[in-house]
């Protein structure tokens, strides 16, 4: 088969996971009692803190089918994007 119809058929099969991915919800943000963006780590409020150049090309390569912004907790100074769990600090 052709280079090009190879390389179709990844983009239009990556683009359709994103798709399927972003319907189902997976990684979606953390909500609790208090608020609606939630650390993942103590459950307090977010605040918005400014993207790195990591977040900008995660958002390119997904293009911008998923909310990519940063965050930190005020409570237990934890920074990232919502759903990151196992990473504390900036990457």
């Amino acid at each position: 088969m052709d280079v090009f119809l190879y390389i179709s058929l990844i983009l239009i099969l990556y683009v359709i996971l994103l798709i399927i991915l972003k319907k189902l919800n997976f990684r979606r943000k953390e909500k609790c009692n208090n608020c609606n963006n939630c650390c993942p780590e103590c459950k307090e409020p977010l605040e918005r803190v400014r993207r790195i150049n990591l977040d900008y090309f995660i958002n390119y390569i997904t293009f911008q089918i998923f909310d990519f912004k940063r965050y930190r907790c005020i409570n237990c100074a934890w920074e990232g994007r919502r759903w990151e769990k196992a990473f504390k600090g900036k990457l």
